[in-house]
């Protein structure tokens, strides 16, 4: 998809009407596809504004962490080649080390372009949908839940591994993740879960998906590990 302009509004998102002698101007449709896109893609509110221009590479003013400006160089570069692309990210490190806002500036950027078929998940949130779907008074099954999740044409899984380990959450990841490897579909994952452990979770991230589900991720993802502080605690001097 190009980044051509709109053509009725060159960009601005505002449309001129003109009604006999009468001007004005009004919101460009061009907008509101975006606005029903975004909310389409299941992106959080909170990560509306998220753009690799705002990530922070250097938290609380500092020096600049090379993890951070190398993150944030995989990232646009993925946004940028998408959807001419042969593997997805797994963006691996401690917690609030901005891997969501990276995620979020890919989907946003793409959105922007018009790109659609984007969908973001919470891990945690999805499963519960899943189990939710089982109820008796549910509007929708859990193919309804899941069909968006197998099919999209860029997955991103926010905190894989916030779960606890089950064999029914480890069949639901292993069945979504070979569905969409089979058929050549990028995934974006970020996780808190590191191989061989970190300094922020006794756990690896074998540990907590697999062995096996960690060997696919292996294949299906380009790996981009973080080392950074927690740049809440830093922002707000704790």
């Amino acid at each position: 998809m190009s980044d051509a302009k709109c053509p009725i509004c060159g960009g601005s998102g505002w449309q001129v009407v003109v009604e006999g002698d009468y001007s004005f101007v009004r919101q460009c449709v061009c907008t509101i596809s975006l606005r029903e896109n975004r909310a389409e893609s299941g992106l959080p509110e909170r990560y509306s504004m998220c753009t690799f221009e705002n990530f922070q590479v250097n938290p609380g003013g500092g020096k600049k962490n090379p993890t951070l400006m190398a993150a944030r160089t995989v990232a646009r570069d993925f946004a940028g080649k998408f959807p001419a692309v042969n593997t997805g990210l797994l963006i691996s490190g401690p917690a609030g080390t901005g891997k969501t806002h990276l995620a979020a500036a890919i989907l946003n950027t793409l959105i922007n372009r018009n790109e659609h078929g984007i969908l973001f998940q919470d891990f945690r949130e999805l499963l519960q949908d899943i189990r939710s779907s089982y109820s008796p008074d549910s509007k929708v099954n859990e193919f309804g839940i899941l069909a968006p999740v197998l099919n999209a044409g860029l997955l991103i899984i926010d905190d894989l591994g916030a779960e606890r380990p089950t064999e029914w959450a480890d069949s639901q990841f292993s069945y979504i993740l070979n569905y969409r490897y089979n058929r050549l579909l990028p995934v974006i994952i970020t996780t808190n879960y590191l191989d061989g452990g970190g300094r922020m979770e006794e756990e690896s991230l074998s540990e907590r998906v697999g062995v096996r589900m960690r060997s696919r991720l292996f294949e299906m993802c380009r790996e981009v590990c973080i080392e950074a502080d927690d740049y809440r605690k830093i922002n707000t001097g704790q």
